[in-house]
């Protein structure tokens, strides 16, 4: 690889490392450990030119920010607050797309083996090239053994999703204490919402939503809640900002 190979190479991984820090932060969740004290520029061009073949040494580890705590000081590490492993994060690199041994499934047990060393079951994977058949049927098989896995490719994360207004539209997740709620206010069935569709909406996989959630799309746009009937009485009309990933 040239230096003008090298720059591209390093500037690409850069932006990925950045922008899953913005995904993170989108669905409420704090970087708390990563595979260097820092993340500024400086830091991981030294660890990249020192590293150069090594992806699969870069990691983040983030945890879900419990807005029901107290706001923490600005100094307060997020590791002071309560740890709960279920709300915990593990996002790792992989320098190529992952190479089996069909005996050994060598790539797989490398990264799992990693999850297992911090106690943490969610898991995303940052792909450079295609994954493999093989390697899909090894991430499905742990899936079971209730790991939550996404794959991403790097070049996913070469831009920054959030800074393009005219494309994104926050989305916010509901408790299900909510979506209860809003069958019970409009006299409605599941089925009756609007849906998201979880396998081609790309939201759904920024956000890492599942079947069965309701979600809120954050928009500008002012809306009516109600409407008079000719008779006087007031109806609700169901707010079409919300949606049922299926």
């Amino acid at each position: 690889m040239n230096n003008v190979d090298n720059d591209d190479d390093f500037d690409n991984l850069y932006k990925s490392i950045n922008n899953v820090c913005v995904m993170m932060n989108e669905r409420r969740y704090e970087l708390i450990d990563a595979f260097i004290p820092s993340l500024d520029v400086e830091s991981v061009k030294k660890f990249y030119d020192e590293n150069r073949e090594c992806r699969d040494k870069i990691y983040l580890i983030f945890q879900y920010i419990d807005v029901t705590l107290p706001k923490r000081k600005k100094d307060e590490l997020l590791t002071k607050q309560p740890i709960n492993n279920k709300k915990k994060f593990i996002v790792i690199w992989n320098h190529e797309s992952v190479v089996y041994d069909i005996k050994k499934s060598v790539g797989i047990t490398v990264i799992i083996k990693r999850c297992e060393e911090y106690n943490i079951k969610n898991l995303i994977i940052i792909y450079r090239t295609k994954i493999t058949y093989i390697a899909n049927n090894m991430i499905n098989n742990y899936r079971t053994q209730e790991y939550k896995i996404q794959n991403f490719f790097e070049e996913d994360f070469y831009m920054d999703l959030t800074e393009h207004k005219e494309y994104f539209i926050p989305h916010v997740l509901c408790a299900k204490k909510k979506k209860e709620e809003i069958l019970k206010d409009y006299n409605i069935t599941e089925d009756q919402l609007p849906q998201l569709k979880l396998v081609t909406d790309p939201m759904c996989k920024f956000y890492g939503f599942k079947k069965g959630d309701l979600v809120k799309i954050v928009r500008e746009l002012v809306t009516f809640s109600t409407y008079t009937m000719r008779d006087g009485r007031v109806k609700n009309l169901l707010d079409l900002n919300y949606r049922v990933v299926v």
